[in-house]
This record gives C-alpha cells, structure tokens and sequence, in this order.
C-alpha cells in the first residue's frame, strides 16, 4: 500500500507523479520533500478546499460583523500559543536559507558526519 488509505487514489496520482520531471521538481522543493508532498500540496489540497467551501460558507452565513471579527481575532497572532523549541530551531536555521541550495546541502551534510 502506498501513502493513501485507497489504492485507487495512488493508481489515480502515479500517472501524474511519472509526468513531473524529477530533476526539475528537484530544483524547485527543498531535497527532504518527497514528490507524493508536492502532489498533496498541488493537486489534492486545492480539490479538497473546493468541495469544502460550500460547508464553510455556511458556517460563517447570517454572522454579525461583530461576531465575524470575533472569529477573525481568535486567528490573531497573539492568541497563538508560542513553540519556543520549534520558534529556535527556526531561528537558528534561518541563516542557512539565505544561501544557494547546494550550499546548505553541503553545510547539512559535513555536520552530520
């Protein structure tokens, strides 16, 4: 079995994975990223928002504007709960993002070694 609990859905998506270039796909997504991530990203997320929408669009159908911005604000920044351990990695990561890819590459790999 593949990534998806039916295998209707992988023989669905492997015709389309075989299409993408692989070195193309390589130049564009990070190395770590497994072209099965692109296809979510690209292919399924989009379908899947389209036949949810509708059910969204109802839930937020006949709200006030106060009680929309009351659902805006509890998406605001400060009512996110802070990772600082994932918030530092980040940061400490963060210089290496700047520099050409096979750059980082070589930088990951010599300290892994």
């Amino acid at each position: 079995m593949g990534k998806y609990l039916l295998a209707e859905m992988d023989s669905l998506l492997l015709p389309i994975r075989n299409l993408v270039d692989q070195e193309r796909a390589a130049d564009l997504y990070p190395s770590h990223w497994k072209m099965v991530r692109q296809m979510d990203r690209n292919v399924l997320h989009p379908l899947l928002s389209e036949a949810v929408q509708i059910e969204f669009a109802n839930f937020v159908a006949g709200k006030s504007l106060e009680e929309l911005d009351e659902l805006a604000m509890s998406f605001h920044f400060n009512k996110c709960e802070q990772r600082s351990s994932l918030n530092k990695i980040m940061a400490s990561f963060a210089e290496y993002c700047t520099q050409p890819r096979f750059t980082i590459t070589r930088q990951l790999l010599s300290s892994t070694s």
